[in-house]
């Protein structure tokens, strides 16, 4: 009695997690992509031939990764 047992229930391309070989393609065919923000090592494995009608953009680089994420920031009001 510690879990529920659930009946299967149907799924479509939008309940995939794309792996990173195919997310190029499912985020154009799903959520119709136009642009993509990368870092420099998405760029080194990032098939661009792959997403035709996607823009890539380079991200600036994170001089302290363990600093990238601060929340809600002053920045954010400014957007």
């Amino acid at each position: 009695d510690r879990y529920i047992e659930l009946p299967a229930q149907a799924y479509d391309a939008t309940q995939i997690n794309p792996t990173r070989d195919t997310r190029l393609r499912w985020m154009q065919s799903v959520v119709q992509c136009t642009h993509y923000i990368a870092g420099a090592g998405e760029r080194e494995y990032l098939n661009e031939a792959d997403a035709p009608g996607i823009t890539f953009v380079q991200r600036d680089e994170i001089s302290d990764s363990g600093l990238a994420y601060t929340g809600e920031s002053e920045l954010t009001s400014h957007w």
